[in-house]
C-alpha cells in the first residue's frame, strides 16, 4: 500500500528528489510552553530557568541571541547536551528540547501617553492620544522622538507620530496618532507676497497662538524671513511656512555680469549676459555678447561668475 508520505511526494512533484520524511521539520512548541526571555540575548538564568538542571552556569553569560519578537528559538536535544559539556555539567541529559521567545502584548496607552509627554515636556503641551498601533510589542522602554512626529493636515486633526520599543540593541517599530498643541509664535503676511519679491519687515508680522510644534529648524521668525523670497503667493493674513521660502537669486536672467577667466596663472576678465538665474555655487549659461557664444560658468557671489577651466562652453 502506498504510503501517505509518498502520494503527497507526488502530488507536490517532490518525486525523485531525494526528499525524505526525516527532512520535514518538527512539529513547532506552542507559544505558551516557551519560556519567556526579555531582552535581546538569551542569558544563563533563562536556561536554568527552563530547565533547572542547569543551575550550575553563571547566570549572566550569554548563551544566544534572543529570538525576534513574535518568533521562537528551540534548543535541540543536541545543542543542550553541547552546552552541558561545555558547562562541565556532565551528568545533564535533558530529553527534551527547550523553546525561548518573547513575550508579546498590546501597547499600554499610558505608557504610550508618558513617552509623548517625556518628548514634549513642557506643561503648556496638549497631548490628546487618539489611537495607537494595535500589533501586539515586546516589552521594552517606549520613545515617541520628536522628529517621528508628523505635522498634520488641519490643527485640530491626530497627527501620525512614528516611535519604536528598545529591548537591548533591537528597536521594534510601533505608531501613535495624537492631537497635538502648543503655545507657538507664527508669522503672517500683512500684505499680499507675490513669488519672487524679496520680503520686507514692514510685510511680516509675529502672532502667539496655539499651534504645532515644529522643529527649530522648520519654524519661521521675522529675522529669518527679512530678505528671503516666496516660492508661491502668500495671501494677506495667511501664515509663512519654511517650505515656501528661498533665498533670493544672486544673479537673476538677464542681468549684466563680470566674467572671470582663470587658466592657470592667466586670468581674463569680460562681461556677459547670465542666460539663466542662479545662486551662489550655481552653474549657469552665460552669452558674450561679442562672439554671440553662450558658455558655463559658476555663480561667485552678486553680478558675478567663474569660467570653469574644466566645463565646456556650447553655442
Amino acid at each position: 500500500m502506498t504510503r501517505p508520505f509518498s502520494c503527497l511526494c507526488l502530488v507536490l512533484g517532490l518525486a525523485g528528489t531525494g526528499l525524505q520524511a526525516a527532512t520535514l521539520p518538527a512539529t513547532q512548541p506552542e507559544a505558551d510552553a516557551c519560556t519567556e526571555v526579555n531582552g535581546d540575548q538569551i542569558l544563563g538564568r533563562d536556561l536554568v530557568h527552563a530547565f533547572p538542571g542547569f543551575h550550575g552556569i553563571p547566570q549572566e553569560i550569554r548563551i544566544a541571541p534572543a529570538p525576534v519578537p513574535g518568533g521562537t528559538r528551540v534548543f535541540s536535544q543536541t545543542e543542550l547536551e553541547s552546552l552541558a559539556a561545555r558547562f562541565g555539567l556532565r551528568d545533564i541529559t535533558p530529553g527534551k528540547t527547550i523553546c525561548f521567545r518573547v513575550p508579546m502584548a498590546p501597547l499600554n496607552r499610558q505608557a504610550v501617553f508618558e513617552a509623548m509627554r517625556r518628548a514634549l515636556p513642557s506643561l503648556d503641551t496638549t497631548i490628546e492620544l487618539a489611537d495607537v498601533s494595535p500589533e501586539p510589542a515586546p516589552p521594552g522602554v517606549i520613545h515617541f522622538p520628536v522628529d517621528g512626529l508628523t505635522r498634520p493636515a488641519l490643527l485640530d486633526s491626530p497627527a501620525m507620530w512614528r516611535g519604536e520599543v528598545v529591548a537591548g540593541n533591537r528597536h521594534f517599530r510601533i505608531w501613535a496618532r495624537a492631537k497635538v498643541s502648543m503655545p507657538v509664535t507664527r508669522l503672517v503676511a500683512v500684505e499680499e507676497l507675490k513669488p519672487g519679491h524679496i520680503i520686507q519687515s514692514q510685510q511680516l508680522r509675529a502672532e502667539q497662538v496655539d499651534g504645532f510644534p515644529l522643529p527649530k529648524t522648520t519654524s519661521v521668525t521675522v529675522a529669518s524671513a527679512i530678505g528671503m523670497m516666496p516660492l508661491r503667493l502668500v495671501p494677506a493674513g495667511s501664515e509663512i511656512r519654511f517650505e515656501n521660502l528661498a533665498k533670493p537669486f544672486d544673479i537673476a536672467r538677464g542681468d549684466l555680469v563680470r566674467v572671470e577667466v582663470r587658466l592657470g596663472r592667466a586670468r581674463l576678465s569680460l562681461k556677459g549676459r547670465a542666460e539663466s538665474a542662479g545662486r551662489l555655487g550655481d552653474m549657469i549659461p552665460v552669452l558674450n555678447p561679442e562672439s554671440n557664444r553662450i558658455f558655463q560658468a559658476r555663480v561667485e557671489g552678486k553680478g558675478s561668475v567663474l569660467v570653469d577651466p574644466h566645463g565646456s562652453g556650447t553655442e
